[in-house]
């Protein structure tokens, strides 16, 4: 079987890079992952630096659906939901805490 990359290495390194303009705040509630100065938006994902290396990314869809990356830990996470069960913000800091610990 031969696989093939549908979208470009190219831009998943671009959409993915931690973006230093200034957070959104006015739009975003201030307890969401711009608080510490650490969080960022762009393409379509949001973002978290991590300490020690790379910066982890997500992406948010309705009903609590996600998709976490950790490049650093090697660690990708899909949730499928038909209600978010708990606040956004609550699973990407769980998402975020496991993904510490590994």
């Amino acid at each position: 079987m031969v696989w093939s990359q549908v979208i470009s290495p190219d831009w998943i390194a671009v959409s993915a890079k931690p973006d230093k303009a200034p957070a959104p705040v006015d739009y975003y509630p201030s307890e969401f992952i711009f608080e510490d100065g650490k969080g960022y938006y762009q393409y379509m994902w949001w973002g978290i630096e991590r300490p020690e290396g790379e910066a982890d990314f997500f992406a948010i869809g309705n009903y609590g659906q996600f998709i976490y990356v950790s490049p650093d830990k090697k660690l990708i996470i899909v949730r499928n939901g038909e209600n978010y069960g708990i606040e956004a913000l609550d699973w990407i800091n769980l998402f975020y805490q496991f993904a510490s610990q590994i």
